[in-house]
């Protein structure tokens, strides 16, 4: 007697069931579409009063079990985006994004069928078809100093954007136009002299701003501790008579022979990035500290 899905006991050689097709187990019901056979030469269609039946109570012609076979089920669409693993397929790079389902694909465009090829020439809307699970468009070229919203982009307290078109400066800093991006990073030699702009190098690699520090503010009234004969003019602003005061004394102990002057600046002329004293000694109504010793200090106001 035969061996179900057997074409023989003796030899037991299994019943080819056919290209698309697959043998229904033991226990499984009959349906419309299925086919039988008694040795696998030749395949018929199911009657109606199999219909339902258990596959073990077939029985042929010569006793032996009958073989049913079933046609296998299509295998699914694959959905766009993702490979036949139903793994989400991510962009051949960086400077790339998935085009989403249903939107046109432009002409400059890449395509995945098992790896990214280039040069499709599909136009329409990006759907799965064929071998093709994905379509992939280049990114537009971010705006620079603005946000992928359009508002103008944050720099941080104590910055500010570097305008389009000026020259990059040494101290100054960047960030990539990537989403996610939050660190700030130092420029190097290799850019000054080019100017701020999304693309500084004229390469696809893009930038989101670049910023600087804020100078500081000019004070409109300060004073200065001057020495008519000092190797250079003074530079540090005091925002009070007080501290100039304190620090014309203390200069006295260490400079014996020098004649101090505390300068009260009550304004300041700019022209281009060179600032000029609007006050000198002859018009400031200041203080002049003679030093002799430090333990022997005069202090003298003019």
């Amino acid at each position: 007697m035969a061996i179900y899905g057997f074409v023989s006991k003796i030899t037991e050689t299994p019943v080819d069931p056919g290209e698309g097709y697959e043998i229904l187990p033991i226990g499984a019901s009959v349906d419309v579409g299925d086919e039988l056979t008694g040795d696998g030469d030749e395949w018929w269609p199911a009657s109606t009063w199999m219909l339902g039946r258990s596959v073990s109570e077939m029985i042929s012609a010569d006793g032996g079990p009958l073989t049913i076979r079933r046609k296998k089920p299509a295998p699914p669409e694959p959905r766009y985006g993702h490979d036949a693993y139903g793994e989400k397929i991510e962009p051949p790079s960086s400077e790339w994004e998935i085009v989403p389902e249903g939107e046109a694909v432009p002409m400059d465009n890449c395509f995945h069928d098992g790896r990214w090829l280039f040069g499709s020439r599909y136009s329409g809307p990006a759907k799965t078809g064929g071998h093709c699970r994905a379509f992939a468009r280049r990114k537009p070229t971010p705006r620079y100093g603005l946000t992928y919203d359009g508002k103008p982009f944050p720099v941080g307290d104590g910055y500010e954007l570097v305008p389009e078109g000026q020259m990059i400066q040494d101290g100054d800093e960047f960030k990539w136009a990537m989403k996610g991006e939050t660190q700030w990073h130092s420029v190097t030699f290799a850019y000054w002299g080019r100017l701020a702009c999304s693309s500084p190098f004229g390469t696809t690699i893009y930038y989101r701003a670049f910023r600087r520090r804020k100078p500081k503010p000019t004070p409109k009234h300060f004073w200065l501790v001057w020495n008519p004969n000092g190797a250079k003019p003074p530079t540090y602003r005091h925002n009070s008579l007080e501290s100039a005061e304190m620090e014309a004394r203390r200069l006295a102990t260490t400079h014996c022979d020098a004649d101090l002057y505390v300068l009260e600046v009550k304004g300041v002329a700019k022209s281009g990035t060179t600032y000029t004293l609007a006050a000198s000694p002859a018009v400031a109504g200041l203080v002049r500290v003679k030093g002799v010793k430090s333990s022997n200090t005069t202090y003298t106001k003019l």
